[in-house]
């Protein structure tokens, strides 16, 4: 199975995104590309954190009805909160790379101890 078959098989429920213009046109790119549906995607300038706190409690805030999303931000925010809440250390996470965790429960203010089920990043991919 090829990388964009095995993140194609990711199918969000909800799309966050930074307002920032290059992540803006990496999310549109990848769910032109990547996702089989149509997705709205939710913009917020709480996304533009390059730390983590801002993401963590925009996080904090996703509906427990949405159960899949696709988070697209920046670093160091993206790697802190990977290496927070999910079970493997990841010195970084590239421009462009995929990160998915699950988590054992459904409500997103309580998610911790993830499981990191797939890393894919730029270097890694294959047709």
């Amino acid at each position: 199975m090829s990388s964009l078959d095995i993140v194609k098989s990711f199918q969000p429920d909800a799309v966050f995104c930074s307002t920032a213009k290059r992540t803006r046109e990496t999310c549109d790119f990848f769910l032109k590309y990547a996702v089989s549906t149509e997705t709205q995607v939710h913009y917020s300038d709480q996304l533009y954190d390059f730390s983590g706190p801002g993401l963590e409690a925009f996080i904090n805030t996703i509906d427990a009805s949405v159960s899949n999303v696709f988070i697209f931000g920046h670093n160091n925010a993206l790697t802190a909160i990977v290496n927070t809440k999910g079970d493997q250390y990841i010195e970084n996470i590239p421009t462009c790379g995929i990160v998915k965790i699950n988590f054992k429960t459904n409500r997103w203010s309580e998610c911790s101890n993830g499981v990191v089920e797939y890393k894919l990043f730029p270097k890694n991919l294959n047709p």
